[in-house]
């Protein structure tokens, strides 16, 4: 019997390729999840998501050309939403947990990646703060199933980054991917258009551009790492966010001497306001769990 496998579904990137991936090489019986945000978080996914799920349906109909697969969309609620469960991969697993518990789902099929939550600023993988958070609710949730993470894990590529997928990717899939923090809608073409300018568009231009160079996925991991701690001043690796900023010049909003102020006080990024408590609780201390 295959296995049944539910992968939330963006129709950025990672969460294409790993759809791309499934459909290619498994018999896995697959769903497609996208997670509508219009009501969760901030103003940004109020405006984005309507624009990226139209986008992803289209993106969906392409990717059954290659076999066909279930496609679903989950609206967030406010009751989704507490001081526990405040990041739309834990609000995933809370919605997935009574699906894999009753055999719907044998596991979900994440999009993180090595790049972004193996940074080299904690000591091991399973104390990046997501990664800790998302399998800890995982395991107390679900009596059954996995939280596959195999952008994160290897099962694909050692040091998996997105470079991997725009060089495996066929081109007019890589074209209809919608990545963009900012999206918009052509009102004379209706076309999807990308703003240019945040980290996604940033990351996904540079590593075409080095793709465009020669260089193969493993180098340009190599080069990325040793760019972010020459960013972070020797000391530690910026998040992959920080160092497009830095290395494109587009979208920064802090000094560098700004962002090593924020690490010397926390020891981690992007933690600002996570409670600890819950599921958060240790985080930011781990050891200590």
């Amino acid at each position: 019997m295959p296995t049944k496998t539910l992968v939330p579904y963006s129709g950025g990137v990672d969460s294409t390729y790993i759809l791309w991936k499934l459909l290619h090489e498994t018999d896995d019986e697959v769903t497609a999840m996208y997670l509508g945000e219009e009501h969760y978080h901030s103003q940004i996914y109020a405006d984005k998501s309507p624009i990226q799920y139209q986008r992803s349906l289209i993106l969906a109909e392409e990717l059954r050309k290659i076999r066909d697969f279930k496609y679903i969309k989950y609206n967030v609620k406010n009751t989704d939403i507490s001081e526990q469960i405040n990041n739309k991969a834990l609000i995933i697993i809370q919605y997935a947990a009574p699906f894999i518990n009753n055999g719907t789902y044998d596991r979900i099929a994440a999009g993180g990646s090595y790049e972004d939550k193996h940074q080299k600023v904690v000591e091991h993988l399973e104390y990046t703060p997501l990664y800790y958070a998302a399998h800890n609710l995982f395991n107390k949730l679900c009596n059954r199933g996995e939280y596959w993470e195999p952008l994160v894990h290897g099962d694909w590529h050692p040091r998996y980054n997105r470079s991997h997928a725009l060089l495996e990717l066929p081109t007019h899939i890589i074209e209809m991917t919608t990545g963009c923090s900012s999206p918009q809608i052509d009102v004379i073409s209706d076309e999807f258009v990308e703003c240019g300018k945040c980290y996604k568009c940033n990351m996904k231009r540079k590593y075409t551009e080095l793709l465009s160079q020669g260089m193969t996925p493993d180098e340009i991991t190599d080069w990325r790492e040793t760019k972010a701690y020459e960013y972070g001043g020797g000391k530690f690796m910026l998040t992959p966010q920080e160092w497009i900023y830095f290395e494109t010049g587009i979208g920064i909003t802090k000094t560098k001497e700004q962002v090593m102020s924020d690490f010397a006080k926390t020891g981690h990024f992007n933690l600002k306001g996570l409670p600890d408590v819950g599921i958060w609780k240790g985080i930011l201390n781990p050891k200590s769990v």
